[in-house]
């Protein structure tokens, strides 16, 4: 699913960078370079700890499983690896 919407935004990268064009200055530009390239790390952490999560969580799979099926519980895809949220029970 993220990978999904990573794809969808990079389609409209070139959209923002045209309505930009002339309106800022060189300084401007080094600074939406270097958040872009912090967006970059912060996807590659992310990815990485994902991977990480899904390693360690992988002898625990029948577990996690168990978990899931609880009506209280509710898987959640982040990218490669899982998570899991508390659903708040309306009353």
């Amino acid at each position: 699913m993220a990978e999904l919407a990573r794809r969808q935004l990079r389609v409209k990268i070139p959209q923002p960078r045209l309505a930009l064009e002339g309106h800022v200055t060189d300084h401007h530009r080094f600074m939406l370079s270097q958040l872009i390239d912090q967006l970059g790390y912060l996807h590659r952490q992310i990815d990485s700890f994902s991977q990480r999560i899904e390693g360690v969580s992988r002898p625990f799979a029948g577990a996690i499983e168990e978990v899931v099926r609880l009506p209280s519980f509710q898987k959640v895809a982040l990218s490669e690896g899982r998570a899991f949220r508390r659903s708040r029970l309306k009353m």
